[in-house]
C-alpha cells in the first residue's frame, strides 16, 4: 500500500506535463473509441498509418480553402488528434508497446505536421498571398512549432524517466541507436530518431553535447549525467519541480497544432497562425528561463518520497566517496614523505 502511495506521487507529477487539448479533449475521447476498438485485431501501427492517412486528406481540404472545405479539414484533423491518442492508448492497455512503435507514432506527427504546412501553404496561395510572405511565415511557423514539439518530447522523457526508474533514459536510447549505427544495423526509422535525439541535445541542452560525446566514446560511464535525475528527484515537494512540469505541457506541439486548427471554423487559419507563432516564442523562452533556473538549482535531500532504481545515483556517490578517499591519502602519504625528508636534512 505504501508503495502503491509512492508511485502515485509520481505519476500525479508527470500527469502535470499533459497539454490541456489531450488532457480534456483527445484522451477522454481515445477512451471511450478504446472500448469497441478492445473487441478488434486492430493494432497501434494499423492506427498510426490511419490517422498519417488522415493528415494527406485533411491538407487537400485546407489547401481548397473554401468555407465548407475549412470545415471538413477541421474535422479530420480533430479526428486524426484522437486517433493519435488512441493508438498509444491500444499499446499500453494490450501490451503492446515497442520502440519501433514510438519511433514510427513519432514519424508519423511529422508527416501530419508537414501536411498541415503544406496545406496552407496551398490555401495562402489560392487567397492572393505573396510567394514570400507564404514560405516565411511558413518556414518561422514550423521551426517555432517543431521546437516546442521536440522540447516537449524531451523534457517529458526526461521527468517521466527520472520520476518512475531513477535514470536518464535519454541518454540510454542515444547510445543504443550510436552501438546499432556503428553496428552497421542502422535503419531509416533509427537514423530519423538517432538524428531526432540529438536535434533535442543541441537546441535544448547544448551544454552537455561534450559529456555525451565522452559518454558514447566510452560505451557508458553513469556519473556524467546524475545530476538532472538528482535534481528532480530531490525536488519532489518543491513548487519549482511542479511549475517545471506544467510549464512543459504548455509548450507541446499539440497545443501549436490546437491553435492553428482553432482558426478554421472562423476562416482565419492565416491569422491563428500568427497567433501560435507569437505563443510558441514566448513558451520558449519561459520554459527556457524556467529549465535553466531548475536544474541549476541544488539537488534538495527528498529522494526517499518515491520508489527509484537507485543504481545510478548510488554508483555515482560511491565514486565520489572513493575519490575522496584516494585523494585524502595522497595528501597524507606526501606530508608523511615530506616530514620524512626534513628529518633526514
Amino acid at each position: 500500500m505504501a508503495e502503491q502511495q509512492k508511485s502515485s506521487v509520481g505519476e500525479n507529477l508527470i500527469s502535470l506535463m499533459t497539454d490541456f487539448p489531450n488532457k480534456f479533449i483527445y484522451y477522454p475521447m481515445a477512451n471511450l473509441w478504446y472500448i469497441p476498438f478492445s473487441y478488434t485485431p486492430i493494432t497501434p501501427t494499423q492506427v498510426t498509418i490511419v490517422h498519417t492517412i488522415m493528415a494527406f486528406v485533411g491538407a487537400w481540404f485546407l489547401g481548397r480553402g473554401s468555407v465548407s472545405d475549412l470545415w471538413i479539414a477541421f474535422a479530420i484533423f480533430q479526428v486524426r488528434a484522437v486517433l493519435d491518442c488512441l493508438d498509444g492508448t491500444i499499446a499500453r492497455r494490450k501490451n503492446m508497446s515497442s520502440e519501433l512503435g514510438r519511433n514510427l507514432d513519432m514519424l508519423g506527427d511529422s508527416i501530419g505536421f508537414l501536411c498541415l504546412m503544406t496545406g496552407y501553404y496551398f490555401f495562402m496561395r489560392n487567397h492572393n498571398y505573396g510567394i514570400l510572405e507564404t514560405v516565411g511565415t511558413l518556414f518561422m511557423s514550423t521551426l517555432i512549432s517543431g521546437i516546442m514539439a521536440q522540447g516537449t518530447d524531451h523534457y517529458r522523457r526526461k521527468f517521466s524517466a527520472a520520476l518512475r526508474e531513477g535514470k536518464d533514459t535519454i541518454v540510454e536510447e542515444i547510445q543504443k541507436k550510436h552501438n546499432a549505427i556503428a553496428g552497421g544495423k542502422g535503419t531509416f526509422l533509427l537514423w530519423f530518431s538517432y538524428l531526432n535525439d540529438w536535434f533535442q541535445i543541441l537546441v535544448l541542452n547544448p551544454g552537455s553535447i561534450g559529456r555525451l560525446r565522452a559518454y558514447l566514446k566510452n560505451s557508458g560511464g553513469e556519473t556524467e549525467f546524475v545530476h538532472d535525475v538528482e535534481t528532480i528527484r530531490g525536488n519532489l515537494n518543491s513548487p519549482k519541480l511542479k511549475f517545471a512540469m506544467f510549464m512543459v505541457g504548455m509548450l507541446s506541439g499539440d497545443v501549436a497544432i490546437f491553435i492553428l486548427l482553432m482558426g478554421f471554423p472562423f476562416a482565419k487559419p492565416v491569422e491563428a497562425m500568427y497567433v501560435n507563432m507569437a505563443y510558441g516564442v514566448l513558451m520558449i523562452a519561459v520554459v527556457g528561463i524556467v529549465m535553466a533556473r531548475f536544474f541549476g538549482s541544488a539537488a534538495k535531500q527528498s529522494t526517499a518520497e518515491l520508489p527509484v532504481n537507485p543504481a545510478p545515483a548510488a554508483r555515482a556517490t560511491a565514486r565520489r566517496k572513493t575519490t575522496k578517499k584516494v585523494s585524502t591519502t595522497k595528501k597524507k602519504t606526501s606530508r608523511k614523505t615530506s616530514v620524512k625528508k626534513t628529518k633526514r636534512k
